[in-house]
């Protein structure tokens, strides 16, 4: 499969099947996907790149420190999926990363 980028960011990936010998020409399939919507700035790429370095290894304190100055990234997006830290680190196996995160919503007011 081949991926080329056209200069408006969209971005097509042309799947090349072989033709069957004997036929001068290859079937093509284009598949048009739509950009992602940017509007992080280098800033908050930062940030969302080191809640999901804590979230993999399980370092709760860290994400706090980051939930603590920016509240806003407790639901934050942070990957192109859409998933939040805390469903990074469910699925990274990072449990207690999980138990606090859910300790830390009932008793403090944190929204996941």
């Amino acid at each position: 499969m081949a991926e080329m980028a056209i200069t408006d960011g969209v971005i097509i990936n042309a799947a090349i099947d072989s033709a069957r010998r004997g036929t001068p020409h290859n079937n093509i399939e284009l598949v048009v996907v739509p950009p992602l919507l940017c509007t992080v700035d280098g800033e908050e790429r930062k940030r969302h790149l080191q809640l999901y370095q804590a979230a993999l290894s399980g370092d709760w304190d860290t994400a706090e420190g980051v939930y603590k100055l920016f509240p806003g990234e407790v639901n934050a997006r942070i990957n192109k999926r859409g998933e939040t830290a805390l469903h990074i680190a469910a699925a990274a196996g990072a449990h207690s990363f999980c138990e606090t995160a859910r300790w830390k919503d009932e008793h403090r007011g944190f929204i996941f």
